[in-house]
């Protein structure tokens, strides 16, 4: 049996076991062995078994504040305790727990903060606490109760000594409040265990005092002006300068001796240079020493870019002071350096401080916009308002974002999705521009729209019904373009996905139909424009009329099967039908069917099937029968109107053609061209060719039409008209001499040529050109030849 160590926390509590071995028979008294506790040190607070060595805690009284731990001595004997024994020693550690609160060393403290000093530590509160130190169980917290409105001050434990450290968390200020008085309280940063006190945090005052601090007095008027006459004398008073000591609270009178600025050549201004600039080397600048002596000046630069990394970029030259570019210089990789020049004789004393020379790369347009994603994908529910948010597509530029070079404007390519959307140029935000956003849109429309700043993506108005972009997916390219000279581009794909919405109620298919008296049934359906899952299944439903009488069975989810009750009567049944869609939210529609019950044959066919469709009349609405009604009165009249304007011209024509005979006696209308020039042609035509066209020969072949080609296909210019009536007859001679040698002036004194419309019908011609005057001279025996279809016509013309 070695030495042994266990930890113990409560009284009656398992602390470890003691094991033993004896290498005599174990079924004999040699091997039987017995435990016992030896020495005074623990007695009674622990206790052994003899059978099994378990060591426990046999009392209450552990305090680890007391005695920390314990070395028990342990006895084992064989024989039954009376035979050979052996000891071995067991150390105790008795665990801590939080049962001490900390407290304060002292119930006041006293101390001092400068003013105008912040992050400052100004003293420690001391707290003791007799818990293991550096365990959860020390560990103090500290809290400012009062005094501290303002949250000037802060107080966090030290972890080493416990100690509760005070800083300033802001400049205080001495004129303002001098004196503080705080009210601290400490407390464990673990709970307390139950034996503890029920005190469980202490608390203190702390005393702080202010001290002053000297302050810079400062001008009372600022900016001061004063006035001096010119030519005035040396001394004169120009202006009164006044300054206040916040230390004193005293107004001063001060002055203070006049000081001259000197420009010296020694100071470098910054340099900036443009990025890739090629031609190298490029003078930069050059430096020169204030104090340049007679002798040689050997200048150098140190730095980053010269004997530093990036090195080599720069150099100078030793004698000149000269400094140099060596390569092309890239803003995104350096976009400035900091140099440092020195000036020094040949015996290597410095003839100058060293001074800063700060080189500045200047921004060029060598980036282009680069998209963060090829394609950004957004989604919006059809329908939804203009301004809707859909996506916002981002850009970066790597030009420097102080320039043009990286500002970003955005804006959308191709038709798809135009006007619909909206993006902002800025931020690349995509919403909803405008209403109308619907998936089953049929046509694609313009409907996007981009903010040119932010790169916001909107809705710019609703989508129509039914799109026809694949899937409900409207696809469209961005582009970024920078504000640079040149401007660089870059593109990206805008995928936009129009979720489906329960805006369409399903319709019942159909509407009419037929079936048996005896055993059978109509099997109805129906449709909608919506989507899955917006669409079927559908749920059908009889209106309360008929829900007792006819009876509906769903064989699957998107029909249903009608049966009439027993004995139904035959002829049209108008029933109130139900149809709801499974969308969310469902949308529904009650419409009539029209059903015609008849007696089926022995095939099963009704004799009555256009019962239902003449009862369809039935389920119109008065909307749909008012514009049935509308529709044929429209008709209707239109009809009359046609019929009176045919009447009207029919008139017209009889009576300038065929009024009476003796209108016949001056053949034709002539026109005149009143502004000048004259008829030109007076000719008639010769009516007795379409009285009996008989009498001219042959109809002319079918085919392509006749030309006329007794005239030149020019036309001579008109002749001027007159300046004064006294040229009137020479004008008119000489247009008649004109028409009388020139073939190609009217009138013609040819035969004229006209197309022929066809042959006459086998009746013979009714036209009352054809016709006499007087009945005596009329044959009315080919009346008879006119055939069977004009028998009643040629009755009356007989008669």
């Amino acid at each position: 049996m070695g030495d042994r160590e266990s930890r113990v926390t409560q009284a009656r509590a398992f602390v470890l076991k003691a094991e033993a071995t004896d290498a005599d028979d174990p079924e004999t008294d040699n091997a039987a062995l017995r435990y016992s506790l030896l020495g005074p040190e623990g007695a009674g607070m622990f206790a052994i078994d003899e059978l099994s060595g378990e060591i426990r805690v046999a009392q209450d009284g552990l305090d680890r504040e007391v005695t920390g731990s314990y070395n028990l001595t342990l006895q084992v004997a064989d024989m039954a305790g009376e035979g050979l024994s052996t000891t071995a020693v067991a150390t105790i550690h008795v665990e801590d727990v939080n049962d001490n609160p900390p407290e304060f060393v002292s119930d006041e403290f006293r101390l001092e903060a400068p003013e105008n000093r912040q992050g400052l530590e100004v003293g420690r509160l001391t707290v003791q606490d007799r818990d293991q130190p550096g365990s959860p169980n020390w560990l103090s917290k500290f809290t400012i109760l009062e005094g501290d409105p303002g949250a000037a001050f802060s107080i966090h434990p030290d972890p080493l000594t416990n100690e509760g450290v005070i800083s300033l968390a802001k400049a205080l200020d001495y004129e303002e409040q001098s004196r503080y008085e705080l009210l601290v309280s400490v407390q464990n940063q673990s709970p307390l265990h139950p034996s503890a006190p029920k005190a469980t945090h202490a608390l203190a005052r702390v005393q702080l005092q202010v001290t002053d601090a000297n302050e810079a007095p400062f001008f009372l008027d600022s900016p001061c002006r004063g006035r001096a006459n010119e030519g005035a004398a040396a001394g004169t008073e120009i202006a009164l300068l006044r300054a206040r000591d916040p230390d004193t609270q005293q107004a001063q009178r001060l002055s203070r001796p006049a000081t001259r600025r000197v420009k010296r050549a020694w100071v470098i201004p910054p340099i900036s240079l443009p990025e890739n600039h090629r031609r190298l080397p490029y003078l930069l600048v050059q430096i020169k020493s204030d104090k340049q002596q007679p002798g040689v000046v050997v200048y150098s630069i140190k730095g980053p870019g010269v004997d530093e990394d990036p090195k080599d970029i720069f150099s100078i030259d030793n004698r000149s002071g000269k400094v140099y570019l060596n390569t092309v210089l890239d803003r995104e990789k350096h976009d400035r350096f900091r140099l440092k020049a020195f000036a020094l004789d040949l015996g290597g004393v410095p003839l100058e401080d060293p001074t800063d020379l700060e080189i500045l790369v200047l921004d060029q347009n060598d980036n282009r916009p680069l998209f963060q994603r090829d394609v950004f994908t957004g989604q919006v529910v059809e329908g939804a308002e203009p301004g809707a948010f859909v996506l916002k597509a981002e850009a970066t530029d790597a030009d420097d974002p102080e320039t043009d070079n990286a500002a970003l404007r955005y804006s959308l390519l191709g038709p798809e999705g135009a006007g619909m959307f909206a993006i902002d140029e800025l931020s690349g935000e995509i919403r909803v521009a405008q209403d109308g956003l619907d998936r089953e849109a049929s046509e694609a429309a313009s409907w996007l729209q981009v903010d040119p700043e932010s790169g916001r993506v909107e809705a710019h108005q609703k989508v129509p019904p039914r799109s026809t972009f694949l899937g409900g997916w409207y696809v469209t390219q961005v582009l970024a373009v920078d504000n640079g000279s040149p401007p660089l581009t870059a593109t990206g794909t805008l995928s936009v996905e129009v979720l489906e919405v329960n805006d369409h109620a399903p319709s019942l298919f159909p509407t009419t139909g037929s079936l048996c008296r005896e055993g059978g049934g109509l099997v109805l359906s129906a449709t909608d424009q919506d989507l899955a899952p917006h669409a079927g299944p559908f749920h059908f439903d009889l209106g309360l009329s008929s829900a007792h009488n006819w009876t509906l069975s769903h064989p699957n989810d998107t029909h249903v099967l009608l049966r009439p009750p027993p004995g139904v009567a035959e002829g049209l049944h108008v029933l109130p039908l139900l149809v709801r869609d499974s969308g969310v939210p469902p949308r529904a529609r009650e419409q009539l069917l029209n059903v015609s019950v008849c007696a089926c044959s022995q095939w099963g066919t009704c004799g009555a099937e256009a019962a239902a469709t003449l009862g369809a009349r039935a389920g119109l609405s008065w909307g749909a029968l008012l514009a049935i009604l509308c529709s044929a009165l429209l008709l209707l009249l239109l009809v009359l109107l046609v019929a009176g304007l045919g009447h009207s011209h029919r008139q017209a024509l009889q009576k300038g053609l065929l009024g009476s005979w003796q209108d016949d006696l001056r053949d034709n209308i002539v026109n005149y061209d009143e502004q000048g020039g004259g008829e030109e042609d007076q000719d008639a035509y010769d009516l007795s060719q379409l009285r009996d066209p008989d009498l001219f020969g042959p109809p002319a072949p079918r085919g392509k039409p006749l030309r006329r080609r007794d005239a030149p296909h020019g036309y001579a210019l008109p002749l001027p008209l007159p300046r004064c009536p006294s040229d009137i007859e020479d004008f008119i001679n000489e247009g008649l001499e004109a028409a009388d040698s020139d073939p190609s002036v009217p009138p013609y004194d040819t035969a004229l040529i006209y197309d022929y419309e066809g042959a006459c019908s086998a009746s013979g011609s009714l036209s009352s050109l054809q016709s006499s005057l007087g009945d005596e001279d009329q044959d009315y025996d080919y009346l008879q030849e006119w055939g069977p279809r004009f028998q009643r016509l040629a009755e009356l013309y007989g008669q």
